[in-house]
């Protein structure tokens, strides 16, 4: 038998980072969710294949041996209370003599001698102050624990760095780094870096503000955990690809495709696409691993399509919500994917041309947007290719361009046309994004294409952030915030929606409204689409021309072909702008030619 050991360097049991967030404030379930919220900020800033992210709570601090395994504790702003805690300040002491890591989130609980505290912090009750700070050399607004400072003339016995300080008052340190605190690493933020801007929604300018600067937040608390803490912070093994299925809730429309599809199968039963080829299986059993993303196997016989399970996914749900004649009713249902934008090219076939074909993926690894751009598509995010076949010389046909306003507006109408649901306040901002506030994006709609045979093909991808928290926001978030108001109100609360109402009801109505464009023109969608439309009040732009001028514009809506249609002020001529050609900037008010 050989002697088996494992190598110096490497730990026996995964690298544990635990958060502590509890007060004599907080319950035990607020401390909970106070846990979760942090943890899915640390999985954006983290390689989270490396370390396990544990709530460590106050009845383990004594109990369980938590410090032998920890890589890093973090102790959350939340815990921040009118009087230190010595008990929990004496096992951080002791957790740094053994060469450990601490962040801490507000000082305000530490018993550390250069932790100063005004007479006001044992009188008030706590509430959080606002202020921008500077860290190398970027400003971003933050919320600070009040009443506290780092400035105590004991601080300058320690040998410590300022990361991050008041941008006003550059005396008062805000972010501090001590790499030979009690022999360990102590990483002291004045700067509640761990909250996220919705927990301050009940402010409106505050939210902004801090939302604004959220990327910032990110490239701080990535700075942090692994230029001060020596921690991974590259990005995370990307999850396993998965097998395909092809679901229906009618088995005459599957029967229907895969009859169709026979003349265009190679061997092994593959449907060669440009991208992505499908290999068709007959159930998850002939599925063979690892698979790979240029050819996804493609179950075809399954259980009840109704009742078939996967991991990010409830068919049932959609099935109940979908109210089509055509459009979803084929879907082709994948739980991690690279992009569902290239799975329909190989199914499409001049036998079955309006199969209503739908891809939705639980998770993708290389989500793609518009001019390129990266989506992230994490768990909770719905995402979905559209197919659409047109008459290549009918009036939709000839001004394709609509397709993608449509989809747009069936995202929010998806929303805000539940009752109760009203006053959810997403938009649309030209040419394909849907924002909340004028500015932070939740989703957004891409459309591929080509003609073939008379006939125009579409493939419309979108993506909205229903359920994931992060890297934005996402409607549950907004759902939240009205909530806050029925309650304030004394009405009932609205639940929080799920990502397949969401995809089945956009899918009905970009159905409906596509008929009724199509036997009553644009007006009626027109007059809908400016409803929700920013440019309502966020109309005037400097236009980027040809010579490199800028001109002032006013927007005036779509134009015949679906093109945004501008007024230049001086001269009060018409211009049209195709969305494939230029871009717009709204903080900036300005329309600029895409760069190639």
């Amino acid at each position: 038998m050989s002697d088996f050991s494992l190598p110096l360097d490497k730990p026996s049991k995964p690298p544990v980072i635990n958060i502590y967030c509890s007060s004599k404030e907080t319950s035990l379930a607020e401390a909970d969710k106070n846990f979760e919220k942090l943890k899915s900020i640390l999985c954006l800033c983290l390689n989270t294949d490396r370390y396990l992210i544990y709530h460590l709570k106050p009845n383990q601090l004594f109990s369980d041996p938590w410090e032998h395994n920890t890589e890093l504790l973090i102790v959350s702003s939340d815990c921040n209370e009118q009087e230190p805690n010595n008990v929990l300040s004496e096992l951080i002491q002791k957790y740094l003599a053994t060469g450990g890591k601490v962040l801490c989130f507000g000082a305000s609980i530490l018993h550390f001698d250069f932790v100063e505290r005004k007479a006001s912090a044992h009188n008030s009750s706590f509430t959080w102050s606002f202020t921008k700070m500077e860290y190398q050399g970027k400003v971003m607004m933050v919320p600070v624990i009040p009443d506290v400072s780092l400035t105590s003339s004991k601080l300058s016995l320690v040998p410590f760095n300022v990361l991050g300080k008041q941008e006003n008052e550059p005396k008062l340190p805000l972010v501090i780094s001590m790499s030979n605190f009690e022999n360990g690493i102590l990483v002291l933020s004045q700067a509640a870096l761990d909250k996220d801007p919705t927990d301050f929604l009940s402010n409106k300018e505050t939210f902004a503000s801090l939302q604004s600067h959220n990327t910032l937040r990110f490239e701080v608390l990535q700075d942090l955990m692994s230029a001060r803490l020596g921690l991974d912070s590259s990005a995370p093994q990307l999850p396993l690809l998965t097998s395909a299925t092809l679901l229906s809730a009618e088995k005459n429309r599957k029967k229907e495709l895969l009859h169709a599809l026979s003349c265009k199968l190679h061997g092994s039963n593959l449907l060669i696409g440009a991208s992505v080829s499908l290999q068709l299986v007959e159930s998850r059993k002939d599925v063979m691993h690892p698979i790979s993303a240029q050819c996804l196997p493609l179950v075809i016989q399954e259980k009840e399509d109704k009742d078939v399970q996967f991991q990010f996914f409830t068919p049932k749900e959609y099935w109940e919500n979908l109210q089509t004649k055509s459009l979803g009713q084929l879907l082709l249902y994948v739980d991690v994917v690279s992009s569902t934008m290239p799975l329909l090219y190989p199914l499409i076939t001049k036998d079955y041309p309006h199969a209503g074909l739908v891809a939705i993926a639980g998770r993708q690894t290389s989500g793609r947007g518009r001019g390129g751009n990266q989506w992230i598509s994490p768990p909770g995010c719905a995402m979905f290719t559209l197919h659409v076949c047109l008459d290549a010389a009918s009036v939709l046909g000839q001004a394709p361009a609509f397709l993608q306003h449509f989809c747009g507006l069936a995202l929010v109408l998806s929303v805000r046309q539940l009752p109760g649901y009203e006053d959810i306040n997403i938009e649309i901002k030209w040419s394909n994004d849907i924002v909340f506030n004028n500015c932070i994006k939740l989703g957004g709609v891409l459309v591929d294409s080509y003609t073939e045979e008379g006939k125009f093909h579409a493939f419309i991808g979108a993506g909205l952030n229903v359920s994931n928290h992060n890297p934005t926001m996402c409607i549950n978030d907004l759902i939240k915030l009205e909530n806050k108001m029925r309650i304030l109100n004394e009405m009932d609360v609205l639940p929080e929606l799920s990502k397949e109402k969401i995809i089945s009801r956009t899918i009905t109505t970009f159905e409906q409204i596509m008929a009724k464009f199509n036997s009553k023109g644009p007006g009626d969608f027109e007059n809908l689409l400016y409803k929700y439309w920013i440019h309502r009040n966020i109309n005037k732009f400097s236009l980027e021309t040809e010579n490199g001028k800028n001109i002032d514009v006013k927007v005036c809506g779509l134009d015949s072909q679906g093109h945004l249609s501008v007024i230049e002020e001086k001269e009060q001529k018409q211009i049209s702008l195709n969305s494939l050609q230029y871009s717009m900037d709204v903080k900036q008010c300005l329309i600029f030619k895409k760069r190639t």
